[in-house]
């Protein structure tokens, strides 16, 4: 059992040594060389995300240009729309007016023919009366 202690320390020793060790450059080279090998598809992947990120920045600038010029073409159209219910409206109102003044004056003046037709019936019957009466009063 001693022995076996002994042997276990002599190993544990042994590989214990070597933590204790200082890296060498030429470690410390094939360390960067390993790392720099590992990193060099992520640098590329970064390059790549860089460029599409400005290829979105372009477009989203692009879309932004083409939304206000959508914007203000609206805003011509709306002001074109605007005056073109003022002519109607304008139009509207000549209408009903070209319409509308001869259709009263007509009414009245239908109004008008027929009060005097009234009155010209009853001076008929008046002179009718009257000339009865004139020839019975003979």
């Amino acid at each position: 059992m001693l022995k076996a202690i002994l042997c276990l320390s002599v190993c544990l020793c042994g590989i214990g040594g070597q933590a204790f060790a200082e890296l060498t450059p030429q470690d410390l080279d094939k360390i960067r060389l390993i790392i720099h090998e590992a990193n060099q598809p992520i640098k590329t992947e970064i390059k790549t995300i860089k460029t599409e990120i400005k290829t979105i920045k372009t477009e989203i600038k692009t879309v932004k240009d083409e939304i206000v010029k959508v914007r203000n073409e609206v805003s011509w159209i709306r002001g074109r729309l605007e005056t073109i219910d003022k002519y109607l409206a304008w139009l509207t109102a000549l209408i009903v007016v070209a319409i509308g003044i001869p259709q009263i004056v007509v009414a009245w003046r239908s109004r008008k023919d027929r009060e005097q037709e009234k009155q010209i019936e009853a001076l008929r019957q008046e002179i009718e009366v009257l000339k009865q009466q004139g020839v019975a009063s003979r």
